[in-house]
């Protein structure tokens, strides 16, 4: 009697079955694909130039809805689409399909609202149009806007109250627009001493009952100081030398003070990807 070898049979319904679980596997993300744009959540950046990242290497100062540009932008997506794994401000990592921000299946979209060199009246006059705006660019589920404002109303002459009535009033806006508001104090200037204005933002915390963060304290207890945060840059307005937009680190501090303070707790589960290739090579070595 020959032995008998079944060796080729077993490889050829090994085969058989791995091509079927392909198949089901690619039927099933197919159906699935369209899922995650009604699951998504949709971060909205809404301040003045430092939501939009200005600073000596960066020059745009209104963010326009960019989902790619300016670090605030890229720090936090990159932050929430890798549970805060330390990320680099470097737009090449955008080649990359995950960080499309068409692509079905990315969970996380972060868009950048910021308007450089505007007050509080410009923003409370404007945030139906860019928060509606970003409603209808990017379908989700869930919507967040950071809202980081009043760094300029002194020099525009607000008063501080003046600055709480209108944020008062984004927040109300945001809320009316299905957004949850997360609302920031100001960053540390060289050149004025935030703290009354600070002192009336933190009180709608209780009026409005909106979530915080401290993003001042954050920076002054930085190791080294804020200055180690804020470079030096020559103010448009009177042409001292003053510490006002973050340098690349500031912005990083600001994206982690974001994230680890809320915006981790609503990061959604990304999809798995597949590697096929091992399994492939396993069959065919049995």
């Amino acid at each position: 009697m020959y032995p008998c070898h079944h060796k080729p049979l077993n490889r050829f319904f090994a085969l058989q079955s791995l091509l079927l679980g392909l198949v089901l596997l690619v039927l099933t993300r197919t159906a699935i694909a369209t899922e995650p744009l009604n699951e998504r959540t949709v971060v909205a950046l809404f301040g003045d130039s430092i939501s939009v990242g200005f600073n000596a290497n960066f020059q745009d100062r209104n963010g326009n809805g960019t989902t790619d540009r300016g670090c605030p932008t890229i720090y936090l997506t990159n932050l929430m689409l890798n549970d805060g794994d330390h990320p680099s401000c470097s737009s090449s990592l955008y080649n990359s399909p995950v960080f499309d921000a068409n692509n079905e299946a990315r969970n996380i979209i972060v868009t950048n609202w910021g308007e450089g060199g505007t007050d509080t009246d410009r923003g409370q006059a404007r945030i139906n149009a860019h928060l509606g705006q970003a409603k209808i660019d990017f379908v989700g589920n869930s919507y967040i806007t950071l809202i980081m404002y009043g760094t300029n109303d002194r020099n525009s002459g607000i008063s501080s109250t003046t600055t709480r009535d209108n944020i008062g009033i984004m927040i109300d806006r945001a809320r009316a627009l299905g957004f949850t508001p997360i609302l920031s104090n100001l960053t540390p200037r060289s050149d004025q001493n935030v703290g009354t204005y600070n002192s009336q933002i933190a009180s709608l915390v209780g009026s409005k009952n909106v979530l915080f963060v401290d993003m001042h304290s954050r920076f002054v207890n930085h190791s080294g100081g804020y200055t180690q945060l804020i470079d030096q840059e020559i103010s448009t307005l009177t042409g001292e030398t003053i510490r006002l937009h973050p340098n690349n680190e500031g912005y990083l501090v600001i994206a982690e003070t974001w994230f680890d303070q809320h915006l981790k707790n609503i990061i959604p589960a990304i999809e798995n990807q597949t590697n096929i290739a091992p399994i492939i090579s396993l069959l065919l070595d049995e």
